[in-house]
């Protein structure tokens, strides 16, 4: 069955560099480090932004470098509720299903970039099937 995703009207940003870029951890910039968040937490990296306390670099905290739930007297009081929603559902697509490109394709489709925005494309495809259990 072909998982199908509707762009949000969120806009995202995407940066690009012409030449490799090293940054002042030592670090080059193309690298994806999944745990950076985690890194940041536990005190494993320094706090580049020298916040008070490290739990600042929880998803669901509002700073004024992430506002993506608001910021202030205005964030979203249901920010907690949503970010375990979705754990949940990534949870549950990890473990109950099997995604997969058609085609055996094994790179990630390219983005759409409309102005400053980078989405993912919704005309392309993705296998998803359920796993037995």
């Amino acid at each position: 069955m072909p998982l199908h995703h509707a762009p949000t009207p969120v806009p995202c940003a995407q940066r690009r560099w012409a030449n490799p870029v090293t940054l002042a951890n030592g670090r080059a910039a193309q690298e994806f480090n999944a745990r950076r968040f985690h890194d940041l937490r536990t005190s494993s990296t320094p706090d580049p932004l020298k916040y008070s306390t490290r739990e600042q670099y929880q998803f669901v905290t509002a700073t004024k470098e992430f506002m993506a739930f608001g910021y202030g007297r205005h964030a979203c009081p249901g920010r907690f509720f949503a970010a375990n929603e979705i754990k949940l559902i990534l949870s549950r697509l990890l473990l109950e299903y099997d995604l997969r490109m058609p085609d055996g394709l094994t790179e990630r489709y390219p983005n759409m970039v409309m102005g400053i925005d980078a989405l993912p494309d919704p005309t392309k495809e993705l296998m998803l099937k359920r796993v037995s259990t």
